[in-house]
């Protein structure tokens, strides 16, 4: 992943924003960092009396790694003398999406999932409708599924009736690592 990758999530009731801003060996704190680590700033934004926060996490594994991964890393992460301030701008907003139910996983996460149409230089290539599942309290977790038939998820949802959106969000989740500190280097 990039320099400046960038996650905002929520954490303990507060909401946070994770930044890579070190790589290959380069970054805040003790070291010498392995050069298969990225170091990621943390900073709180419901609370900005708190100093930011920097932890070694694996190279390219920011947007990767599931919720529970990424509070592990947050937990263990080490404060710094000041603030770095960051803006959650990549954050879903659930004014985006009008009337839309939204599904609570088993880690209290609010997800939507929408279907949508797609356009037609997409149905020449034969994808009528893709699916988004987007969680609105950690922005690494969404993905996009493309589908051959408009009616996919209709058939999907007809034969697991409530329970569709649910399974997909659960199908999406197993998508992201649950990666631990000590795999860190």
């Amino acid at each position: 992943m990039a320099l400046y990758d960038h996650r905002s999530f929520t954490h303990g009731g507060k909401w946070w924003v994770a930044e890579v801003h070190g790589r290959s060996g380069g970054g805040w704190g003790p070291g010498p960092h392995a050069v298969t680590d990225d170091m990621v700033v943390f900073t709180c934004l419901t609370e900005t009396n708190l100093p930011s926060r920097t932890a070694q996490i694996p190279a390219g594994k920011l947007n990767m790694m599931n919720h529970q991964a990424i509070g592990r890393f947050l937990t263990i992460a080490q404060p710094i003398s000041g603030r770095l301030d960051m803006a959650p701008y990549n954050t879903p907003d659930e004014s985006e999406f009008p009337g839309a139910p939204i599904v609570v996983d088993d880690e209290q996460l609010r997800w939507i999932v929408t279907e949508r149409l797609t356009g037609p230089q997409s149905t020449d290539r034969g994808i009528d409708a893709v699916i988004d599942a987007i969680c609105l309290d950690d922005s690494a977790l969404r993905r996009t599924i493309f589908q051959q038939s408009a009616s996919s998820y209709e058939d999907f949802s007809g034969y697991l009736g409530d329970n569709a959106a649910r399974e997909l969000v659960l199908a999406v989740k197993s998508t992201f690592e649950d990666i631990q500190p000590f795999e860190s280097a």
